[in-house]
């Protein structure tokens, strides 16, 4: 009796274990079939992702043919160089915020560093740049060197603080320019990590001018051609669906990589889940099932990110809030930071139109020897149009040669500061203020 029962057991655990087996089977050649799928997607997208226009701003002249990506490690070589004693003179470098420079030291460390100066300025001439990223690599894909770049952007920083105090305007608006092509050169044709470093680079680069304006001495020639270039800088601009057609491609190309040769990368803590039951415990049927939603949010994101501003902030909270609630864990982890990549490019936009607009109310006070009585007389010499904030879409605000936009907390504070003073701030008014000696 008890054999009998045994083997009855055995039976049952053993078409538990065949009908396990076959599900599992089943399961993974249906995984097969979409790894496949999307190996062929990634591929594409790959290749018209280097298909893109190599356009640079154009910031620098004279104008140099061919690839400027070889310029640029030989400059952050040169940066990553500069003696420590020589960098703790330096303001924003050093990173010490109650520091008061020796102004004949920092006179000498900069004359010091003339090669470095040279070095970025020649990665900055060439007529295209190209940083020929190995987006088959998916998220093991080497970037540019962060640390670096943002030690060179601080340098630059500093050097254009010193040279305005120093009277020398022209090579402060040099130093800017060169900060610029900096970093459009970090966020070019990259994932979301290189976009946020170029945000920060950026906001780096314009927080040196905006410290300046309010006791500028700037040629009105010279804001003219500032203004030409930080326009053309604009217009090659990489928005947030280029960066998440970029993203996208790393994601799905990690995915891919390891749903077909089985190797994962445990370093990854975005990739890293456990196994479970809804997946049958295969990892490998989990990137399969996400691979699915991935292509259906990329899709949604793109979407999204062409919409007016006024729009497209909600649009990607409510796609991230889907997200958050999936029951893939990969699609969790990696889904969370687009609502803050879109947001930061609104707020990035901001900066760059308060920026081009302190610019043309400068040079109209250089060509008039007064402030303009209000933002439209800038039209259309100085500026092709009044814009309105990315972020809030609601008109800038003006008055005596200070240009504010709500930020935001979308309250007009009347041209009052936030807390942090820029555009990060919850509360004030992110403000720009442009006085002539």
């Amino acid at each position: 009796m008890k054999r009998r029962v045994w083997k009855g057991v055995l039976g049952i655990v053993g078409v538990l274990v065949l009908a396990f087996g076959g599900l599992l089977w089943s399961a993974h050649r249906r995984a097969d079939e979409v790894f496949k799928r999307h190996d062929a997607i990634v591929k594409e997208a790959i290749a018209a992702i280097r298909a893109r226009p190599g356009q640079v701003p154009r910031l620098v002249d004279p104008e140099l043919p061919g690839n400027g990506k070889t310029a640029l490690f030989v400059a952050l070589i040169e940066v990553a160089g500069i003696p420590e004693i020589d960098a703790d003179e330096i303001p924003v470098l050093n990173g010490l915020a109650d520091f008061k420079p020796d102004p004949e030291k920092l006179e000498a460390v900069f004359r010091g560093c003339a090669p470095v100066l040279e070095a970025l300025r020649e990665s900055a001439r060439y007529r295209d740049f190209n940083p020929e990223y190995q987006y088959e690599q998916g998220s093991s894909m080497g970037l540019l060197d962060f640390n670096t770049m943002l030690r060179a952007e601080k340098f630059l920083s500093g050097r254009a603080a010193h040279a305005h105090q120093q009277g020398r305007d022209a090579e402060a608006l040099e130093s800017i320019l060169l900060g610029l092509a900096l970093a459009h050169q970090a966020g070019r044709d990259g994932p979301l990590v290189t976009f946020f470093l170029q945000a920060v680079l950026e906001s780096i680069i314009r927080e040196a001018l905006r410290e300046i304006l309010p006791h500028h001495a700037f040629a009105a020639a010279e804001l003219e051609a500032f203004a030409v270039r930080l326009d053309r800088y604009e217009k090659v601009s990489a928005g947030p669906a280029e960066t998440m057609a970029v993203e996208d491609v790393v994601i799905r190309r990690t995915l891919v990589e390891w749903g077909m040769n089985g190797t994962v990368d445990e370093s990854l803590e975005a990739f890293r889940i456990d196994r479970s039951w809804r997946y049958l415990f295969s990892r490998r049927l989990a990137y399969a099932g996400a691979l699915g939603e991935f292509e259906r949010y990329f899709q949604e994101f793109g979407r999204a990110a062409l919409l007016p501003p006024s729009r497209r902030l909600d649009a990607v909270a409510e796609l991230s809030k889907q997200a958050a609630e999936s029951k893939n864990p990969v699609v969790r982890r990696n889904i969370a930071s687009f609502r803050n990549h879109v947001r930061r490019d609104l707020e990035m936009r901001l900066e760059a139109v308060l920026m081009r607009v302190a610019v043309a109310v400068a040079w109209y006070q250089a060509e008039k020897g007064e402030s303009p009585g209000r933002l439209s007389d800038l039209v259309p010499r100085y500026l092709p149009e009044v814009p309105t904030c990315p972020l809030t879409s609601t008109p800038l605000r003006y008055l005596d040669g200070k240009v504010w936009a709500v930020g935001r907390n979308g309250v007009d504070d009347g041209g009052t500061p936030g807390t942090h003073d820029d555009v990060m701030s919850d509360d004030g008014d992110v403000v720009w203020t442009v006085m002539r000696k």
